[in-house]
Formats: structure tokens, sequence, C-alpha cells
């Protein structure tokens, strides 16, 4: 739990809980909800065995595939914006 807090405190946003939310169509067949449903647990249940294809930026929170990752540009904010000031 401490670890967890500092983590936030440092502002690592890996550390972040967060929520998914999955919208369907209202036209959707039971087959189709069910293919998502199915697709969903496999991910819950198996994705795990996907994380060694993919890197983290602890800082940010960011995933990206090893393949595409070079490194993690500073990100950018809408509030800096030149626009803005």
């Amino acid at each position: 739990a401490h670890a967890i807090e500092a983590g936030l405190l440092d502002k690592m946003e890996l550390m972040r809980p967060g929520f998914v939310r999955l919208s369907l169509p209202y036209f959707a067949t039971k087959e189709e909800v069910d293919y998502v449903l199915a697709a969903v647990a496999e991910i819950a249940d198996m994705g795990w065995r996907l994380l060694p294809l993919y890197r983290c930026n602890p800082k940010t929170g960011e995933w990206k595939h090893h393949l595409e990752m070079r490194s993690f540009p500073a990100r950018k904010w809408l509030a800096h914006a030149p626009f803005l000031r």
C-alpha cells in the first residue's frame, strides 16, 4: 500500500486506478454481443501472455508494442498549446 501511495505521489500514472467502458449498439444481435463478451473474457483470462510484447512508461502509463517503441516522446498537453496563452 505504501509503494502504491508513493507512486501516486510521484505522479506515476501507471499506479493510478482505471476503468474501461464497453458500449454496444442497441441493434447488436445476441450472437454479436456473445462474440464481444467472449473476446473480453478471453483477454481478461489470457491477456497477461501478451505483456512481454509491450513496454510501459511508468511515468505516463503509456504502453507501446516493443517493435514500435523507440522512445517515449514528451507528452503534449492541450493546456500547453500556444494559442491558449
